[in-house]
């Protein structure tokens, strides 16, 4: 008869390879991963090849860790025993062992009674896996979509739909040598052999009309991110596809901006760069490929796809959770944008509220609580200018993130989160569609609104943003048991930024042609298609100098207007352009602090030093 207190449970484990040398180990531990005791003795065995180990167990919280002989290359799973069976097992195969390469905690963090209760897919209407080279080919082990996999999937929909096309914008990864592919869909007559820039010509040559561009793989331990555009894709190429492709002149997807990181299925580069804080400085291959595509198409509507960490924290005093939604999204990040009141911003108004892209926002959040998602406002508010949401609403779209309870979760309820990130694209086009060209002409007309045609001391850029608390969101707590703690929990959350320093626009910004980084400059202002213009050597003009002084922030002086004549030449970079907000973000020095790890003005790049010439023009006329 079996002792009610106790179940004997049996991990299976090893390497998929299991004629390999190398294998890993596994521990059950009692409690917590980090903190928790070991459970000795255990059972060991094998069976049709593969180890297990299994013990009987009272009651309680419990996890399991299988891990190669590396601190870094290793799996989780908790798992909550709580009396009712006589048995249970798990399986954990981790991928074939390479020294260079390692996964990152890539299995579920959380137990079955939160899975089975709070995301449980039975309970999502609609809800459907798709045939992604992940559910393909890697329902049973640790590893996600491989490039070769991603980029060969992505070339059969370009070979068998009649709207799709694929390119590969730049050459191979410079850390791997991988491809970073992207995907246009349109309805427009593309030649056969056409070039991504012709491409994109032709699309921005039929007027005013909605194009968005969708993006995942940006972080390497958010899989369910590419997945989800890989997804989207196959939607694109049904019905559905038909009757969306009628209302975009253009779908531009960028499956895995990062291809770089998520080979390795970790979340920054290998030299520690975060890659959603690399898009203006573009040091990286990745940020390199979304900064092309976004201005060759210059979408009037984004969406970036990720996963954030959900209900991975465990409380150490209860053996609770909490964050516990499913889907949570985000609307723009900056308020230095065109389609922004960037002066009511700095009268400390509350821009974003009453926002067309906020409240379009709010109508997908409550399609997905409709059809069984709990989803809410992202909780951060933040106004890098270097990631994928504030890059493309500095440019002027429309943009949106999508985070998906998933980071570090590995293969744990990945179906769901797929799930959800399509749907919650296809929601956010369903909207645009709903505004019937709205957005695009909105878009269009704020893009040539920021343009700087005359000096005024009101139209202003911000150079420092604070968050500002103005709502509460739903933030309810489980114990691991999957009963509930507090099902109606909230907490405060900083959904905007408010302005606290301000700066005029130039008309201008000048740089002396013998600067030392000056090919470094001009580069970047080529990646970002900001135009500029060389001036003589000799050339005089009216301007204002910086004093910069630095470190550890930039701290800025104007001097007085001088006439100031270049021995050498010069190139000036005029902000009559729709560019100008991003024109700003890199000549201010002080446009954004380095200390949040987000090099954005020349300044803090180290391309203009303190020592160098950096001028602003304040006169209307410049030379073009």
């Amino acid at each position: 008869m079996k002792n009610s207190n106790m179940t004997v449970v049996r991990l299976y484990y090893g390497n998929r390879d299991i004629s390999s040398e190398i294998q890993p180990s596994a521990v059950i531990i009692r409690g917590l991963s980090n903190g928790g005791t070991q459970v000795k003795p255990l059972r060991s065995g094998k069976e049709n090849g593969v180890k297990y180990i299994e013990t009987e167990l009272e009651c309680g919280l419990y996890c399991y860790k299988v891990f190669y002989p590396t601190p870094r290359d290793f799996g989780i799973k908790y798992f909550y025993i709580d009396g009712k069976s006589d048995y249970v097992e798990y399986k954990m195969l981790l991928e074939p062992y390479k020294e260079s390469s390692y996964m990152q905690k890539a299995f579920s963090n959380t137990t079955d009674h939160v899975i089975n209760e709070f995301y449980n897919p039975d309970k999502i209407e609609g809800f459907k896996t798709y045939a992604t080279p992940a559910f393909l080919y890697h329902n049973d082990d640790r590893v996600f979509t491989s490039n070769e996999e991603l980029c060969t999937f992505c070339e059969e929909i370009a070979k068998n739909c009649k709207y799709a096309r694929i390119f590969y914008p730049t050459g191979l990864t410079s850390v791997y040598g991988l491809k970073t592919p992207v995907m246009v869909f349109t309805k427009d007559d593309i030649p056969e052999g056409a070039t991504i820039e012709e491409t994109a010509d032709i699309v921005r040559s039929k007027g005013i009309r909605e194009i968005m561009t969708v993006s995942g793989g940006m972080h390497g331990n958010e899989p369910a991110g590419m997945e989800g555009v890989l997804s989207y894709a196959l939607e694109l190429t049904t019905e559905y596809g038909e009757r969306v492709l009628d209302k975009f002149g253009a779908i531009v997807l960028i499956p895995c901006v990062s291809a770089d990181n998520t080979c390795t299925y970790y979340r920054e580069y290998p030299d520690g760069c975060n890659s959603n804080r690399d898009l203006i400085v573009c040091e990286h291959d990745g940020s390199v490929v979304y900064a092309t595509a976004y201005n060759l198409f210059m979408p009037t509507v984004t969406v970036s796809c990720h996963e954030d960490v959900g209900i991975l924290k465990v409380n150490a005093a209860d053996y609770s959770v909490d964050d516990i939604h499913i889907v949570a999204m985000a609307f723009n990040g900056a308020a230095n944008t065109p389609v922004m009141d960037v002066n009511a911003a700095i009268r400390g108004e509350n821009v974003y509220a009453e926002h067309m892209g906020m409240q379009m926002m709010q109508n997908v959040l409550d399609r997905l609580n409709a059809v069984g998602y709990r989803a809410q406002h992202y909780k951060h508010a933040t106004y890098f200018p270097a990631s994928e949401r504030s890059y493309a609403a500095v440019r002027g779209a429309f943009a949106y993130l999508i985070e998906l309870s998933g980071i570090d979760n590995g293969k744990g309820n990945f179906p769901l989160r797929v799930h959800g990130e399509v749907t919650t694209i296809k929601n956010i086009a369903e909207e645009v569609i709903a505004k019937n060209g709205e957005i695009a002409k909105t878009v269009y007309a704020a893009r040539e609104n920021v343009r700087v045609k005359e000096f005024s001391e009101g139209n202003r850029f911000i150079t420092k943003m604070s968050k500002a608390d103005i709502a509460e969101e739903p933030n309810p707590s489980i114990y691991v048991d999957g009963t509930y703690k507090d099902k109606d929990a909230v907490r405060p959350w900083p959904l905007y930024c408010k302005a606290e320093a301000s700066r005029p626009m130039p008309t201008a910004y000048v740089i002396p042609a013998d600067l030392a980084y000056i090919d470094s400059i001009l580069r970047l202002l080529d990646t970002h298609n900001i135009a500029y213009k060389k001036l003589d050597s000799g050339s005089t003009l009216a301007l204002r100098k910086y004093s910069m002084t630095y470190p550890p922030k930039a701290t800025v002086e104007l001097g007085e207007r001088e006439e100031v004549t270049f021995e050498n030449g010069a190139y000036l970079i005029s902000t009559d352009s729709p560019a100008a907000y991003l024109i700003a973000y890199l000549f201010e020095p002080d446009s954004y602090p380095e200390g949040d790890g987000c090099r954005v003005s020349l300044f803090n790049m180290g391309y203009i030093r303190a020592s160098d010439a950096l001028y602003r023009c304040e006169e209307d006329g410049l030379p073009t």
